[in-house]
């Protein structure tokens, strides 16, 4: 509503044919996923949930702080994450302004392609923005045992791998 300009009126209407409880308002916000984008979706959620395992797994298993991994996925390592397509030679040659359109691309994805479960801010230093779920509730629904299922489903046919993609992701990372 925001983005068409809605008026008050008209808001405070969508408000209110909106669940009230919060997995029900969380399966709607799902639902809204266009099918054209859900193993989009399914990807960047499982990418998301791969990179924070690893980061809690790093966390507890090292007394070094120079491995502590606290900020959550940055945008652009779920940009190269999600274009596992696209040459080593190609990003050898991005500089600032390229990852920063990638960056900017994949910020759009987030909203278009995860209904806003999935968002991007900026860090706690401002260095970089970071994708966070909307709220930890949100992450509990999305990881849910029957929608984490659900989630998986959407990419069981393709064999999409998002430790694979991770560690692409990483390498490109190291390119640039």
């Amino acid at each position: 509503g925001l983005q068409k300009r809605d008026k008050i009126e008209v808001l405070q209407k969508r408000l209110s044919v909106l669940p009230t409880e919060l997995d029900e308002l969380y399966d709607h916000m799902f639902k809204l996923v266009e099918g054209v984008y859900l193993s989009r979706a399914a990807e960047m959620f499982q990418i998301v949930r791969a990179a924070r395992i690893y980061k809690d797994h790093f966390n507890t298993q090292s007394q070094n702080p120079l491995l502590s991994v606290n900020e959550p996925l940055p945008v652009i390592v779920l940009y190269f994450a999600m274009n596992r397509t696209t040459p080593f030679e190609d990003i050898r040659r991005y500089g600032e302004l390229e990852l920063k359109a990638c960056s900017e691309e994949m910020e759009f994805h987030l909203t278009a392609h995860c209904a806003g479960l999935l968002e991007s801010w900026e860090d706690r230093k401002g260095n970089c923005n970071r994708v966070y779920y909307l709220h930890r509730t949100a992450r509990e629904f999305i990881e849910s045992p029957h929608m984490w299922k659900n989630i998986q489903g959407l990419t069981s046919a393709t064999g999409f791998n998002p430790n694979a993609s991770l560690v692409r992701s990483f390498h490109c990372r190291v390119l640039v």
